[in-house]
């Protein structure tokens, strides 16, 4: 064997800085990656149950369940400007009405039942 030629029957060890760069692209890759359906330069911007979000440029609002992949909601806001839907039926009077639509409750048509594995997702579209 030549002096210098790595040995192939021993692994080329890892540094710890090479490590946690590779940690860090699997995980920004994986978590967020954009779902297909949504138009390009969609950007995650927040999610769950409680969404409180002011964009900071003006574009489109996109509520998406993304277990389902279904789009709840869409709307155009201007920078700075909360969207108007919230998951509140206090605060958006017709709320129940969109949900009931997308994830009925089998027991009453004009109420709602989100699944126990749902995951709500709001992405951001700036207007180009």
């Amino acid at each position: 064997m030549q002096q210098g030629s790595p040995n192939p029957s021993r692994p080329v060890p890892l540094k710890l800085p090479e490590i946690i760069i590779g940690c860090i692209a699997v995980a920004v890759l994986a978590g967020c990656r954009t779902p297909s359906y949504l138009p390009p330069g969609a950007k995650l911007v927040g999610g769950g149950l409680n969404i409180n979000y002011s964009p900071p440029v003006d574009g489109t609002v996109i509520l998406v369940e993304r277990r389902s992949g279904k789009i709840i909601a869409t709307e155009s806001v201007d920078r700075g400007d909360r969207p108007g839907f919230v998951f509140s039926s206090a605060s958006t009077p017709n709320w129940e009405r969109i949900m009931a639509g997308y994830f009925p409750d089998p027991a009453s048509p004009t109420s709602f039942l989100l699944p126990t594995n749902a995951v709500f997702e709001l992405y951001l579209v700036p207007t180009k």
